[in-house]
C-alpha cells in the first residue's frame, strides 16, 4: 500500500466525514470509515471504495487488517439422516460465496455407497447450490451458479439428501468467501 507524508496538522482542521458514501466527492484529507477502517483521501475522488485503490485513499487505522477472505469451516460426525439439517449458521457480519465456490472443499470421512449423495446448500430455507459426493468417492463437487451475499440475520444451512445412506458420514465443509 501506498503512503503519503504530510505534517502532524494536516488532519487537525478537517472534519470527520463518517462512514464512506459513493455519492460524495472526497477531496484530500477527508477521512472516512469503510469495512471496520478509518481511510484517509490522498486525491480527489468520488465512487471509489476504500482500500481499492491506493492512489485515492490511504488506511488510517484497523482494527482487523485487510485480508478480505472469510473462511467458513465445520464438520459433523456420524451418518445422515434423510433430509436433516446438517448444520445451520446465523450470519453475524456480511459475506459473500463466489459463483463456483472457487477455493471451498467439501469431503467425506467415509464415501456413500448406495449411489450419488447430494448436499443441499440453502440460504434462507431456498437451495442455492449443491455438494455431490459419487459412489466411492470421499471429495466432493459444488454446484454453485451464481455468487450469494449474505447479510446479517440470514441463515446459511446445509441438508442431507432425502435418501440416506448407509455409508456416508462425518462431512467436512470449508467455504472460501469474501467479507462484504
Amino acid at each position: 500500500m501506498s503512503s503519503l507524508s504530510f505534517g502532524a496538522n494536516a488532519l487537525i482542521n478537517k472534519p470527520w466525514r463518517g462512514p464512506w458514501d459513493s455519492t460524495v466527492n472526497y477531496v484530500l484529507f477527508d477521512t472516512v470509515s469503510y469495512g471496520g477502517s478509518s481511510w484517509v483521501a490522498i486525491v480527489t475522488n468520488t465512487n471509489v471504495i476504500p482500500g481499492t485503490d491506493a492512489t485515492k485513499w490511504n488506511l488510517l487505522a484497523s482494527i482487523g487488517g485487510l485480508d478480505p477472505t472469510l473462511e467458513l469451516a465445520v464438520y459433523v460426525p456420524g451418518l445422515f439422516n434423510s433430509s436433516q439439517e446438517v448444520i445451520s449458521i446465523n450470519v453475524v457480519r456480511a459475506f459473500s460465496l463466489p459463483s463456483g465456490l472457487t477455493g471451498s472443499l467439501g469431503t467425506l470421512k467415509t464415501a456413500p455407497a448406495g449411489g450419488s449423495f447430494v448436499f443441499t446448500l440453502k440460504k434462507n430455507g431456498s437451495s442455492i447450490g449443491t455438494l455431490t459426493f459419487g459412489v466411492g468417492s470421499t471429495s466432493g463437487t459444488f454446484s454453485f451458479a451464481s455468487s450469494q451475499s449474505f447479510v446479517v440475520a440470514d441463515v446459511f444451512s446445509i441438508s442431507a439428501p432425502a435418501v440416506q445412506d448407509s455409508a456416508a458420514a462425518g462431512l467436512a465443509v470449508t467455504m472460501l468467501g469474501t467479507k462484504n
